[in-house]
């Protein structure tokens, strides 16, 4: 498997400082209110008004609802308060948060921030569009979760969508994420699911994020973290669309459930896993890809490639048509994976080495001689020949 990436961008601190209410009213009240951010607004925070969102946020207290309405508003927000909703108001782009220059995170929810749902914003710029958590090592304390739901973000350096360190946990849900669409010195990441942080992916539609010869650029990243959940996305135009992957020596991935995804068009794999174990790979279309469908392992020959293998994994009930090399790839660290009932037509359309619709490269008891086992697939060309 042709497998390059960069370690994720997320391995720093950020501390952030959080401000002390001040309005005497807004601190003693018990009921949820709903607070307003307009850009048109003279602000009045005895009555609610406020002309930016991280005002708002300093002033709301938990079950409180911010209602932003239509604007651009310039600015990095933190939210460090648990059930606190930030909603935007109108159709779809016409409320957008830009982040300043040299801004690292345009909407951050952190400090221990439980159930903080975001919808429906249009989020630019930043090194990061959307976080939840802090950074890779964090604890508890620092963590956030919530749900991030039909927003568009974009023009991010590194990552779209994240939810990194042990303690974070979100619902990343109906979002539409682009890269540029241009390689570059950079990797972006669309949806990072990283470092212990738990997730559910899905019905997002993720694209352009590409690399260099050096990094592969991902469209869904879920690294080092397990018990995740990517289901019916729309991956298209990355590098790698959906990979499950470990540096060697780390925590594996196991456990994510990968099923009714489009993965297609992608520079190089569908679907990769790397130092990835038990994990369900179920029902998703992966083609029209330059390398493979679906890839599992690496080639220890490949010094491009991040080292590793895979086992345990069962992929059944795929589609895979027309990828450069193969429909489903097994490198010759793949062992004990279970593929069953999968259509694989027309692959290898780049003719390359080891190339057909089913590729097992691994030795062992199992079929044809592999250490995997496969039955009841379906395909035209087999590498060894009596793969079933």
């Amino acid at each position: 498997m042709r497998l390059s990436f960069a370690v994720p961008f997320a391995r720093r601190r950020v501390s952030r400082t959080t401000s002390r209410l001040r309005l005497f009213e807004l601190e003693t009240r018990n009921t949820p209110s709903t607070l307003l951010v307009d850009d048109n607004f003279t602000p009045d925070p005895t009555h609610g008004k406020f002309n930016s969102i991280q005002a708002a946020v300093n002033a709301a207290r938990p079950h409180d609802q911010i209602k932003v309405f239509a604007g651009t508003y310039t600015e990095a927000v933190t939210i460090t308060k648990s059930d606190v909703d930030l909603t935007a108001v109108g159709r779809s782009g016409d409320v957008r948060i830009v982040g300043p220059a040299g801004a690292d995170i345009v909407v951050q929810v952190a400090g221990g921030a439980k159930d903080v749902d975001i919808q429906g914003f249009t989020i630019v710029g930043g090194n990061a569009g959307i976080q939840f958590g802090t950074h890779f090592d964090s604890p508890a304390s620092a963590s956030g979760s919530g749900e991030a739901e039909r927003n568009v973000v974009f023009g991010y350096t590194q990552v779209g969508i994240e939810v990194i360190g042990s303690g974070s946990r979100a619902e990343v849900e109906g979002n539409v994420v682009r890269g540029s669409g241009v390689a570059g010195v950079s990797a972006p990441i669309g949806v990072q699911i990283s470092d212990g942080a738990r997730a559910e992916v899905e019905g997002n539609i993720v694209s352009g994020n590409l690399g260099n010869s050096t990094n592969s650029g991902v469209g869904i990243l879920i690294f080092q973290t397990s018990n995740v959940e990517v289901e019916r996305n729309i991956v298209f135009g990355n590098d790698q669309g959906i990979l499950l992957a470990s540096l060697a020596g780390a925590p594996r991935v196991t456990h994510v459930d990968v099923e009714r995804n489009l993965s297609f068009g992608n520079t190089a794999n569908g679907i990769a896993l790397v130092n990835a174990d038990n994990n369900r790979i179920e029902g998703n279309d992966a083609s029209f890809n330059g390398f493979d469908g679906i890839s599992v392992s690496t080639d220890p020959a490949d010094a491009n490639s991040v080292p590793g293998t895979a086992t345990g994994n069962m992929i059944r009930d795929n589609s895979a048509h027309l990828n450069g090399r193969a429909g489903i790839f097994l490198a010759s660290t793949a062992t004990g994976n279970t593929v069953s009932r999968d259509v694989l037509r027309n692959n290898n359309t780049a003719h390359m080495t080891n190339g057909a619709d089913a590729v097992d490269l691994s030795k062992g008891t199992g079929t044809a001689g592999t250490a995997n086992t496969w039955s009841r697939n379906r395909f035209g060309t087999a590498i060894p020949s009596g793969l079933q």
